[in-house]
């Protein structure tokens, strides 16, 4: 009666282990799927950061060249004031070149303006973009990190793993020579 007591307890401590082997192997499958789905974060947070880094510099190349050219229409002014201040000295014969010289004077001012308020629009999009791009860099390194967490999880769950149906076999073992035993006797 003893022996038979004894095959039922190897049989439920058999059944646990086998148990526990299906466990582990779906933790396995659940921290696997969490790091596919990391990876995929990481590469879409990868992409967003060269975009970003790509916009901000499209930005900071149209800063310059609006800047560069807000410098250009400034010196047009200065030249077309200039050329007012020569014609005012000759108002009676140059009346209208004065007024033609002012007005263009007046228009490149307007231009300056204009030139560098686009200029400094562009240096905010660049201040936008470069932001854009360290919060996507750091939502990249977030999920790398979340992507290595869930391939750890899955390494100690396969070995879990590896070690329940390492004593699942030695229990069918030991069940199988206390069944020859039991034969023998």
């Amino acid at each position: 009666a003893r022996e038979s007591g004894g095959g039922a307890d190897t049989a439920a401590e058999q059944q646990a282990a086998v148990d526990e082997v299906a466990a582990q192997k779906a933790k396995v499958t659940e921290a696997s799927l969490g790091r596919a789905a990391a990876e995929t974060e990481v590469w879409n947070a990868s992409g967003e950061a060269v975009e970003a880094h790509k916009k901000a510099a499209e930005a900071r190349g149209r800063a310059h060249r609006l800047t560069t050219e807000a410098e250009a229409a400034e010196r047009d002014g200065e030249k077309s004031r200039a050329d007012a201040d020569l014609h005012t000295g000759a108002a009676r014969r140059k009346t209208g070149e004065q007024r033609a010289a002012e007005a263009r004077a007046s228009g490149f001012r307007g231009t300056e303006r204009g030139k560098r308020q686009e200029a400094e629009k562009a240096r905010d999009d660049e201040r936008m973009y470069t932001e854009r791009a360290e919060k996507a860099e750091k939502e990249r390194k977030d999920a790398e990190d979340r992507a290595a967490r869930f391939q750890k999880l899955a390494d100690e769950a396969r070995e879990k793993q590896k070690a329940a149906e390492e004593r699942v076999k030695r229990l069918q073992k030991e069940a199988k020579e206390a069944g020859e035993k039991q034969k023998a006797a």
